[in-house]
């Protein structure tokens, strides 16, 4: 049972937030990284936070999503098979509890309710994710991306005041949003059998396949876009030329791969591989975020 709860809360996703946090934070933010003993302490409980609610709200995905799993993903279906309906749910308010928890000793200790509350918020639109938003077209990716593009965001809180490390975050933010989304995309099309037969309005559902991947290829133009904004930006202010590759070859080429990659993908496999590399891209991305501390 609590092997197939620890696969159920993804762990490789939640050592992706793990990393891109660190690597924010001690990477382009590297100034303000903690020092310390009380810092370290806040900064420890912004990551347990965001875990705790990312994995609450797996379980509780995973709970409502029974049904559509067993035609998506049959071989990865947890819920009645290895772990009881009740234990998923307990698991759910366990996690999403205990991080709203830490949020507020947090908060407190740095003078600001603001990470409770955007807890508080998380946590929420987590649990409705699968029962409201995610059977309504975009909704349900406008939501997850948001809550992934928070996390540069969450990592350097509440130093944002400094002007250089702000620029980075929304590039990161919006990097982060523009390229989860688009994997949201993929994923629908990838799992339009199975939303489908739970009547779920996915983009993929409602419009067909090939519209769907024309929002994919659209928000892929807006990451490099973005990528191509902050290379002409970091150019103009004469920073180093590694700043200048780093973008170049860290987010621009990742990204031109990955749009190539949807823009073939003809079959549920091929929209798979070009969904492993938008994850692949984000790493890459996340990785640039830790390199800019050394060029």
């Amino acid at each position: 049972m609590f092997q197939a709860l620890f696969k159920m809360s993804r762990p490789n996703n939640l050592f992706m937030i793990v990393f891109a946090m660190f690597a924010f934070r001690f990477g382009y933010a590297h100034t303000i990284a903690p020092s310390e003993f009380k810092e370290w302490m806040q900064f420890i409980g912004m990551i347990f936070t965001i875990v705790l609610l990312t994995a609450g709200g797996n379980f509780i995905n995973d709970y409502f999503d029974v049904r559509v799993d067993r035609i998506n993903k049959p071989n990865a279906v947890y819920v009645e098979t290895q772990v009881k309906r009740r234990v998923v749910i307990l698991a759910h308010i366990v996690t999403t509890t205990l991080g709203i928890i830490i949020s507020f000793f947090v908060g407190k200790s740095m003078h600001s309710y603001l990470p409770f509350l955007v807890a508080i918020a998380v946590s929420i639109a987590l649990g409705l994710y699968t029962p409201f938003f995610k059977k309504r077209i975009l909704s349900g990716n406008l939501l997850v991306s948001l809550c992934i593009g928070i996390i540069p965001i969450w990592s350097v809180w509440p130093q944002l005041s400094n002007l250089h490390i702000a620029f980075w975050t929304t590039v990161f933010a919006g990097f982060a949003f523009t390229v989860n989304f688009t994997r949201e995309i993929i994923k629908d099309i990838e799992d339009a059998e199975g939303d489908g037969s739970e009547n779920y309005k996915t983009l993929p559902v409602v419009m067909g396949t090939q519209t769907a991947r024309i929002y994919a290829l659209l928000f892929l133009f807006a990451a490099l876009i973005i990528g191509g904004v902050t290379l002409f930006i970091a150019a103009t202010q004469h920073h180093s030329l590694g700043t200048l590759y780093l973008i170049g070859m860290g987010m621009c080429l990742p990204l031109t791969v990955s749009l190539f990659a949807v823009f073939m993908a003809n079959s549920k496999e091929g929209f798979h591989k070009a969904s492993l590399i938008l994850k692949i891209a984000m790493v890459v991305g996340i990785a640039c975020g830790l390199a800019l501390r050394f060029v």
